[in-house]
């Protein structure tokens, strides 16, 4: 009765938030619940917390319940992550959820909404039985534990411009931008920039002796905050995403490199990071979990997949986006996604945050990066 009581008051404080964010901020958000079926009336209704997805997603909300499952679904809306684990750290007791998210790769990970939404989930790492695209699956657990589950992802980096092949160091690399006139990153950034964030993912993937390797080329980069606007840099950035109408993007790589181009740095073991852009998942406090997956493991299956606004993480989903690609790039465009997707091992969030990196703080406390800034 006291548990009841307290998941009322806890719709009740959701629904005070919804109303009190929309409220003179633009059209308010659809109905909370979709219509139950006449066998699931009387059930329990198992909470789902969505923040940030399309109709469809009630569309699949409403079809779930009008099966007559034992336990019905009650959708709650929320305009993002952040606002919805503000309701749970209030006192909402959903069961599961649907989020959007803006991937957080950087160290200040610890701190985003997708951290604390990791952190209040249960692990389905026993509950998955469907392939994930490439090493998602393993990208995305930390310390054995899968949290959160992709609905849809891309692939961020940096991309090796100057050939189809890496070169064998770092120092081969500025050897061969030197020779074609180019700098080897972009004038405007600057070490932070470049150890803290574009290459952050590498070094974490890297050996003690590579990343010693990419932090020299680090120190040794030159900022100029006024490059000349024709300024070429052999290292680029990169970005693999794709939409439901089989397109794919990979910037302009693909059309301004006539010698070819390769992703990654010499030495890391990932060819990009893997950016997931809608997650789902069980909180902790799930009043029952299978209950709970019997409906969230429908989103990785190709039916609902097909609403995947980046690519698809099922890997059955993923091979026919790239199927249905082909029929608008060239086979070379595709082949090249696939080789981004199964060569890339990171996940922005959980697995870089969860490992102990200590080579960044020795990085931020180095003599070579406060002489370099400038710092006493």
């Amino acid at each position: 009765m006291f548990k009841t009581f307290k998941r009322l008051c806890a719709s009740l404080l959701a629904a005070a938030l919804i109303l009190a964010f929309t409220t003179g901020c633009g059209e308010a958000p659809p109905e909370s619940a979709p219509p139950e079926s006449e066998e699931a009336a009387g059930a329990e209704a198992l909470v789902f917390a969505v923040a940030g997805p399309d109709k469809w997603i009630a569309r699949a909300a409403e079809d779930y319940n009008a099966a007559g499952p034992e336990k019905p679904v009650e959708l709650l809306r929320f305009q993002s992550a952040a606002e919805l684990m503000d309701a749970v750290d209030g006192g909402l007791e959903a069961d599961m959820y649907f989020a959007a998210l803006e991937g957080a790769s950087l160290p200040e990970y610890a701190a985003s909404p997708a951290a604390r939404l990791r952190e209040a989930s249960a692990d389905l790492s026993g509950r998955l039985n469907i392939p994930l695209a490439g090493n998602l699956a393993e990208a995305m657990s930390c310390e054995g534990e899968l949290r959160c589950l992709p609905f849809d992802f891309e692939v961020e980096g940096v991309a090796w411009t100057l050939g189809e092949a890496l070169p064998g160091s770092m120092a081969e690399a500025e050897a061969l931008a030197a020779g074609a006139g180019e700098t080897l990153f972009y004038p405007l950034w600057n070490c932070d920039s470049l150890a803290g964030g574009w290459l952050y993912p590498y070094l974490c993937s890297a050996d003690e002796a590579a990343r010693g390797d990419i932090l020299a080329s680090v120190l040794a980069h030159e900022q100029d905050d006024e490059p000349a606007p024709d300024a070429r840099f052999a290292f680029n950035l990169v970005r693999l995403d794709g939409d439901e109408n089989g397109e794919l993007g990979l910037g302009n790589l693909v059309f301004n490199c006539a010698d070819g181009w390769a992703a990654g740095l010499p030495g890391a073991e990932t060819a990009g990071i893997y950016v997931p852009k809608h997650v789902f998942g069980i909180f902790e406090g799930c009043s029952d979990a299978d209950a709970a997956w019997a409906f969230l493991e429908g989103f990785l299956s190709d039916g609902l997949q097909d609403n995947a606004r980046s690519l698809p993480a099922a890997e059955s989903a993923f091979e026919s986006r790239l199927e249905h690609a082909s029929r608008f790039v060239s086979p070379e465009a595709v082949g090249t996604a696939r080789e981004l997707v199964e060569n890339s091992t990171l996940a922005a969030g959980p697995g870089l945050a969860g490992e102990e990196q200590a080579w960044y703080v020795e990085y931020i406390n180095s003599e070579a990066r406060h002489e370099k800034l400038g710092i006493a």
